[in-house]
């Protein structure tokens, strides 16, 4: 993982980094569930040297649409250098990743944070797309990739997770990895990573024509923390817990099961579980739930047509769909749900085809 100096430089002027989609896993990861992720090409954002106004959609302490993105950067520069120092006091700088953060290199990006550094970009915040995920991405592979000397993916995810924190208070690493690898990322437990960039490792890049996935765009942004801290607080009460149940023993099997079906092109049994998770979700975590969009998603459920479940913690943001018949839910979708966009998920690019946009 480590780049020389000169390639990163190169690199990361030029290109741009994705968003990413949660396909399984949002809640479940946190009780050591697999999760599988990829990056969205469809929304991107990317680092620009002194440029004019050019928002950030991800700035200090969550919020968005900063009109100030290099004050905000500059928080983040030196929330990077007090955490390095922190750490190097602590002695967990060689274990955490942050021995790798030069001084250096927070120099140089302090600097150009005050000649107007700014991150260009399309990513919606709020959608559990990984806005701040990209912006991680981007910060670590200009001005620190170089001087990273660890190999393991999983290193990796956790001091890019320590990165993000800034931005909403806990992090797992798994966006900012997905934006930096550009790749699929398989978590297989807390102590696995997989990218599918190795070559011992296959991934799916095109569903078959009976089964498509698909993104719906609540059009509400929404803020993750507070819907992961409830879910947190109901697992772990201690009586006559039935969540907790629920959790372990539905939840976490019918996502381990999505992933595997998924991963081995059991498109059939994909269907079948997806539909479980779906209705287990509709059940178990209706606060996180639009109520707007709970009369659609038991639609799906009562027809078969189609099944939706969260993209990431809900509240707003996209909710993925599954679909053996993309003709017959695109028309229910215009007939009844006009006001909602859809975008199909394309495999063999990680791009989002328009399926309708509302107007």
């Amino acid at each position: 993982m480590k780049k020389s100096a000169a390639n990163s430089a190169i690199n990361s002027a030029t290109r741009s980094y994705s968003s990413k989609i949660l396909l399984f896993g949002e809640y479940s990861i946190i009780l050591d569930s697999m999760a599988l992720a990829i990056p969205c090409r469809s929304y991107s954002g990317r680092l620009v040297n002194g440029c004019g106004s050019i928002s950030i959609n991800s700035s200090s302490n969550g919020s968005s649409n900063s009109s100030n993105n290099s004050n905000g950067l500059l928080k983040f520069a030196t929330y990077l250098s007090d955490l390095s120092v922190s750490a190097s006091s602590a002695g967990t700088a060689k274990h955490s990743g942050l021995v790798g953060i030069s001084q250096r290199a927070l120099s140089l990006l302090q600097t150009d944070c005050q000649n107007n550094l700014r991150f260009f970009s399309n990513i919606p915040a709020g959608y559990g797309l990984g806005s701040s995920g990209a912006l991680t991405a981007a910060i670590w592979d200009r001005y620190f990739a170089s001087f990273w000397e660890q190999s393991e993916l999983l290193e990796l995810k956790q001091v890019l997770g320590q990165m993000e924190s800034f931005f909403h208070g806990r992090s797992s690493g798994l966006d900012p990895l997905i934006s930096y690898l550009d790749a699929p990322i398989l978590i297989k437990s807390r102590e696995q990573v997989l990218s599918f960039t190795d070559t011992d490792v296959s991934f799916t890049t095109q569903c078959p024509e009976k089964i498509n996935f698909f993104l719906i765009d609540t059009g509400l942004a929404k803020k993750t923390g507070p819907l992961v801290n409830h879910f947190l607080e109901r697992y772990k009460q201690t009586l006559s817990n039935d969540f907790k149940n629920h959790c372990d023993q539905g939840l976490i099997p019918i996502t381990n099961l999505c992933i595997e079906n998924f991963l081995a092109g059991e498109w059939l049994q994909l269907r079948s579980n997806f539909h479980q998770l779906s209705t287990w979700q509709y059940q178990h975590l209706a606060v996180a739930i639009l109520p707007e969009v709970r009369s659609l998603w038991k639609a799906g459920l009562d027809s078969g047509d189609f099944s939706i479940k969260l993209c990431g913690s809900g509240g707003g943001g996209m909710l993925l769909g599954v679909t053996s018949d993309l003709s017959v839910t695109k028309d229910f979708f215009l007939v009844n749900y006009p006001q909602l966009s859809l975008y199909v998920v394309d495999f063999s690019s990680f791009v989002l085809d328009n399926c309708y946009c509302r107007s």
